[in-house]
């Protein structure tokens, strides 16, 4: 569960394929946001509070409208469940972070609609530590 950034409402996940916004003060639901097809992983705030990111195992993330409960935009690209995703501190950029081991940067503009989707990074460490790489390692963790 994340606070938005006035502490005035909270936003959970759920492995019922839902988020929730709740009122922080009364604990009364504000608005159920459904539409994922299985486990929610994560939920953020827009910086301004009026918009909420969800992660899902569907391989979507989805943007949310707080008012209303609406989706506001289904971001896909990734080939396996979505773990994580995040708004930039000013709200345009959006980034996820999948199980296929991509992290992705979406452009979105100011009604939540979305432009121009970048790859940031598509890498995976596939090899064994070299003995020397794995001295190294060694060494440094017994350090005090």
């Amino acid at each position: 569960m994340v606070f938005s950034s006035d502490g005035a409402r909270i936003v959970t996940a759920s492995v019922d394929g839902t988020a929730r916004v709740w009122d922080a003060g009364s604990g009364r639901v504000i608005a159920v946001l459904s539409g994922h097809a299985n486990a929610v992983r994560s939920a953020a705030f827009s910086p301004d509070g009026s918009r909420v990111i969800t992660a899902g195992d569907d391989g979507t993330a989805r943007i949310w409208d707080v008012v209303d409960g609406e989706v506001l935009a289904v971001l896909r690209g990734h080939t396996g469940p979505v773990g994580s995703a995040r708004f930039s501190p000013d709200g345009a950029l959006v980034l996820t972070a999948g199980a296929d081991g991509t992290a992705r940067v979406y452009k979105c503009d100011v009604c939540g609609s979305l432009d121009d989707l970048i790859v940031l990074v598509r890498t995976r460490v596939t090899r064994s530590l070299t003995d020397h790489e794995r001295e190294t390692y060694l060494h440094e963790a017994r350090r005090p």
